[in-house]
Parts: structure tokens; C-alpha cells; sequence
């Protein structure tokens, strides 16, 4: 028998809740003592697609190790993170546009970005009308539990269900620009994308209005006051402060 068919017993599925619970009874008794990053050795799995980890983690290494602080990070891929992902500790901390939502589960917003059009125009231009963008060549990106990129954003504007369906659809946002490049494919994508993961990729504004769409830092109640947690939490949101005056630098696209 492999060790994917294996199952847990009643017995252990019974003793999992007192296990979590005494895992948070020591990790609250180490609240109190005093916290010096500099004399830590800092370990987190961490969920995040490739998007949000490019995005905020390199930075945040070679700030630690600049630092004089050991820290040792573990990406696991974050899709549509659930509430027993976080309540379990699966991971210690997600980011995610889309938060579970349970009382015991911590949220905070830490970017916001609109929706934009990314393609190659040494190929092909962007849509210009509404039609055009339905008749587009799609590139979408599906994630593990079945859901795709395009559940992310929405517009009072748009019709989803007339969008033709994807010519390609890739498993991380890593891999659109290889598939875009020298074709007329288009990715409909946050705008964040242009400094680092689709920055290879001509941009331009979608031909209707879409709601902004938020990145949400999220972690258990567990980890409230832990000073290593609050400090990785610290050191997140600075970061997307660094990355939001970056958006701010690049040049404006024109507004449909």
C-alpha cells in the first residue's frame, strides 16, 4: 500500500483538535519572552501563487540577510487558500486576492490593483471595444483547485460567459509571457504584473470598467501576537509599500 492511500484513524482524527490546541498553548507561552529578530531562527511556509511570492519575498530576504537575521522561508502554491490550510497550520501565513473567511482566520489588505490587458504588440494590439475583447485569443490561468484567474476580478460592464474560451490555459502566472510572446494572445491580468512577472509584456487598459482587485495578507488567530509572526507581518507590509510607490513610478497607461 503506498503512502497516498494512507488514512488517518478515528483515534487520530479525534486527538487532532487537542494537539492544535496544545501546539497553541506552547506557542503562546513564547509570547511574552523578549524578541531580538537578530537572535532568531525564523522558519515559515508560506502560501502564495508565484505573483504575490516574486512580488514581495526576494526583497524581504535580502533585507533580513542585510539584517543580520536568519531566515528560512518554504513556498507551498497558494490558489484559493482555505480556512483548514490556515486553521491547521499548514502554512503560517497567505496571501491571496480571494481571504477565506472564518471568525478565527486574520485578514489585511496590502495591495490593490486594477485590471489591465497584457499582449505583445509587435503582433497584434489590444481590444479596443468590448466585442473585440470577447473575441479575443485568451491566455487564463487555471489553479490547482480548478479555479482560474478570471474568478478574481469582476465588472458590472462584462458579460464572462460570452468570453471565448482560453487557447491556453497554464498552471502559474510565471508562465504566460512564453506563450504571449510572438502571438496574439492576451492575458487579462492585475496591473501589479508590469514589475516583475509580466513586465516582458506590452500593457494597455481593458475596454470596459472592472472593480480593483485587493491581495490580502491572511494568517490564524494563533499567531495574533507572536512577535516573530508580527514581525514577518511588519516586514510584508512594508514591502507592499516599497511595491506600491514602484506602481506609482511607472508610466501611466492611457485610460479607455
Amino acid at each position: 500500500m503506498g503512502l497516498d492511500s494512507l488514512t488517518p484513524t478515528e483515534t487520530a482524527l479525534a486527538l487532532k483538535p487537542v494537539a492544535i490546541a496544545a501546539l497553541d498553548s506552547l506557542q503562546r507561552m513564547t509570547e511574552q519572552r523578549a524578541f531580538d529578530p537578530r537572535q532568531e531562527d525564523m522558519r515559515f511556509v508560506i502560501a502564495a501563487n508565484d505573483m504575490q511570492r516574486d512580488l514581495i519575498f526576494p526583497q524581504l530576504l535580502r533585507e533580513a540577510a542585510a539584517g543580520g537575521i536568519s531566515l528560512e522561508l518554504q513556498f507551498i502554491p497558494s490558489g484559493q487558500p482555505s480556512v483548514p490550510w490556515i486553521r491547521d497550520s499548514r502554512c503560517h501565513l497567505a496571501l491571496t486576492p480571494v481571504p477565506p473567511e472564518a471568525p478565527d482566520i486574520f485578514q489585511k489588505s496590502i495591495l490593490k490593483s486594477k485590471m489591465m490587458c497584457f499582449f505583445d504588440a509587435a503582433v497584434g494590439s489590444a481590444p479596443k471595444t468590448l466585442e473585440e475583447y470577447y473575441d479575443a485569443r485568451h491566455l487564463s490561468v487555471r489553479f490547482m483547485e480548478g479555479q482560474t484567474s478570471w474568478a478574481i476580478w469582476s465588472s458590472d460592464e462584462i458579460d464572462k460567459s460570452r468570453i471565448s474560451r482560453p487557447a491556453v490555459t497554464v498552471s502559474n502566472f510565471n508562465a504566460i509571457p512564453p506563450f504571449i510572446e510572438g502571438t496574439s494572445l492576451i492575458a487579462t491580468q492585475m496591473d501589479l504584473m508590469r514589475l516583475r512577472t509580466l513586465k516582458s509584456l506590452d500593457v494597455a487598459p481593458l475596454p470596459f470598467k472592472s472593480d480593483p482587485v485587493a491581495i490580502y495578507m491572511v494568517w490564524h488567530e494563533r499567531s495574533i501576537n507572536d512577535p516573530a509572526h508580527i514581525w514577518l507581518r511588519q516586514r510584508i507590509e512594508s514591502v507592499a509599500q516599497d511595491v506600491s510607490l514602484q506602481m506609482h513610478k511607472l508610466d501611466p497607461t492611457p485610460a479607455r
